[in-house]
């Protein structure tokens, strides 16, 4: 050890270690004021060197007050402070540990995300440690990744001191519940009795979804609660035997891999998932004597490709006594719980009476009526699909040995939004609001095909009227998201 600071050293400790008499008892005080150099380093200068503190004004000044907070317990046998040759166990040396050294934390960011980093000696080890150091409130603050990282630096006289660093990036939650979503209890589907004409009413993409409105103080859907309604109302009034959801019913858009996911679609999936679960019940409840079934879509698909890339893990998950897969959309949407059938994966179809292939659909042909028309071209059967959310029909007469045959095709438009709100469409989509109405001629076999077009809420078919309420402050005070109400934006 240099002289230069053995000897401030000694000034710094006084008559403590100077007035210590023997020359074992100076050793002492030398072996004494080494332990609280070394001690010192660690817990001030992590990382420097006793080499590089000799050329520190401010270190030798920071030494030396460390060393004012010290005191030794006098020998009991010579009353020197610090003896160790008398007792030269350690332990008859206690010093009082200087005030811990709060650990240093940087946070950078905005008020909707920000990057945690806290580096010590080993004040902070863990990603606990470190929102407890930054007075992160995890109720306004969520964790989106850490990292903890562990080193070593020794110093001149071999001493190893460890080093971390723990980094944590935090987004805001923007979503305040009032309350849990509820669990939508329904009563079973009650079997009609046997009737001349069986009806299915058919119920095209919804996108239910959401995006943020300015400050994220409200969430403006992408799914549009009035055309739903109208069709719920359809429901309660038909008493039908099907309602079949044709898939697209939820949006995922902060779920989407291909393309590039708006910053204000974040946190909006549990909404989205809260609020079709409530559409479900509502139908369900509505036409009690109806199986209700639903598809998947490509929307929906989002959530499958989004786990297989980045939690493959994830994608066969159960719940114990489950068959369904923890992060499915039937088990998300609790289906099973509600009586509901999922109708397999994206890409499945089903048979309604055996007459009528029902699909999400994938075929897509500019301009309106042309879909349909394309498909019907290709088709010795009667169709109906969503997917390109246009109101569309085409029928096609086909001969053969039993005589002639009326096959029908159509596409049922649409219940998300139409005036663009849409992501990925242009301002002014040549898209259609409605639903499809088909129905079975028992005594025939006929099958016949109404698309019913929504306009402003607006519904007629059969010499009805539907005119939609609107449910949005129901639906935010049954689902617990303030941000929901139709008064947030004020």
């Amino acid at each position: 050890m240099p002289a230069e600071w053995l000897g401030d050293a000694y000034e710094a400790l006084g008559a403590q270690i100077a007035a210590g008499g023997t020359r074992g008892h100076r050793r002492a005080g030398e072996r004494v004021v080494r332990r609280w150099l070394a001690d010192w380093f660690r817990q001030c200068r992590p990382g420097m060197t006793l080499r590089d503190g000799l050329c520190s004004g401010s270190c030798a000044r920071s030494l030396l007050a460390y060393f004012d907070r010290m005191s030794l317990e006098p020998c009991g046998k010579c009353q020197s402070p610090g003896c160790e040759v008398c007792f030269p166990d350690e332990d008859q040396v206690v010093t009082q540990e200087a005030p811990a050294v709060a650990p240093r934390v940087e946070s950078t960011g905005d008020e909707l995300e920000r990057v945690v980093t806290c580096k010590s000696p080993g004040q902070v080890t863990s990603l606990a440690g470190l929102l407890a150091a930054g007075g992160v409130d995890t109720h306004t603050w969520h964790v989106d990744k850490h990292v903890v990282n562990r080193w070593e630096v020794a110093n001149a006289a071999g001493e190893v001191t460890p080093l971390w660093q723990v980094k944590a990036w935090l987004s805001r939650r923007l979503l305040s519940r009032i309350e849990r979503a509820p669990f939508f209890a329904v009563p079973s589907s009650e079997p009609g009795d046997s009737r001349a004409v069986r009806t299915a009413l058919i119920l095209p993409d919804t996108q239910t979804g959401f995006t943020w409105g300015p400050g994220h103080q409200t969430l403006i859907p992408y799914h549009d609660r009035r055309a739903l309604e109208v069709a719920r109302l359809m429901a309660a009034d038909l008493d039908p035997d099907e309602v079949i959801w044709l898939g697209d019913n939820q949006d995922f858009e902060e779920l989407s891999l291909k393309f590039t996911r708006d910053p204000l679609a974040a946190q909006t999936t549990q909404p989205g998932i809260d609020e079709q679960a409530w559409w479900y019940s509502r139908f369900k409840v509505s036409a009690p004597r109806a199986s209700h079934r639903v598809f998947d879509g490509n929307h929906e698909h989002r959530m499958e490709k989004a786990l297989q890339e980045r939690a493959p893990w994830a994608v066969h998950l159960k719940a114990p006594g489950s068959d369904r897969a923890v992060m499915s959309v039937p088990y998300l949407l609790g289906l099973d719980d509600m009586g509901i059938e999922w109708l397999g994966e994206y890409g499945s179809e089903w048979w309604l009476w055996d007459k009528v292939r029902i699909s999400h659909g994938d075929t897509v042909a500019s301009g309106g009526g042309r879909t349909v028309s394309k498909v019907a071209a290709a088709s010795s059967f009667s169709q109906v699909f969503g997917h390109i959310h246009h109101l569309e029909m085409a029928c096609k007469t086909i001969w053969g040995p039993n005589g002639a045959e009326t096959i029908g095709v159509m596409s049922p438009g649409c219940l998300c939004r139409v005036d663009g709100a849409v992501p990925g469409v242009k301002a002014r989509p040549d898209w259609q609001q409605g639903v499809g109405v088909l129905e079975l001629d028992e005594e025939t076999g006929n099958v016949t095909m109404h698309p019913v077009q929504i306009v402003n809420g607006r519904a007629v078919y059969a010499g009805q009227v539907y005119v939609a309420t609107d449910r949005t402050d129901q639906i935010a005070g049954e689902l617990g998201y303030p941000q929901m109400r139709a008064s947030a934006s004020g």
